[in-house]
């Protein structure tokens, strides 16, 4: 992913890159519109969302910090 260190600019280049969008986002965070809201920054990522993440994408959890 890109070196930035901003978790929601590293989350979008995930999404992009397996092809995925907030629905998706938010139905692997079990909660559909929590996904648009967390890439709007209207919701912050959470310890929890953080570790669904980094299994799903099997990235560094630190990409997500």
């Amino acid at each position: 992913p890109s070196s930035t260190n901003d978790p929601i600019e590293n989350l979008n280049f995930l999404l992009d890159e397996n092809q995925m969008n907030a629905s998706d986002l938010g139905h692997i965070l079990g909660n559909r519109q929590l996904g648009s809201k967390i890439l709007r920054r209207e919701r912050q990522l959470s310890k929890t969302h953080i570790r669904i993440l980094s299994n799903y994408f099997r990235v560094s959890a630190d990409l997500l910090l």
